[in-house]
């Protein structure tokens, strides 16, 4: 293979190691903010109810 092939395969795999490690600090704040406040998914950080959630009614 030529050089021009094996920089394409460097560069697709350091855009997919970038991505990766994007998800993975982007998933592991958002796991640490819900884990760490003890709060619910409807709940916000002052412990009022969103306005999603006082939205929502029984079918």
């Amino acid at each position: 293979m030529s050089w021009g092939y094996w920089g394409i395969l460097a560069g697709v795999m350091t855009l997919l190691a970038v991505l990766f490690i994007c998800m993975e600090l982007l998933y592991a704040g958002a796991r640490g903010a819900a884990r760490g406040n003890g709060l619910g998914a409807d709940e916000s950080r002052d412990g009022s109810q969103t306005a999603a959630s006082d939205a929502k009614h029984a079918a």
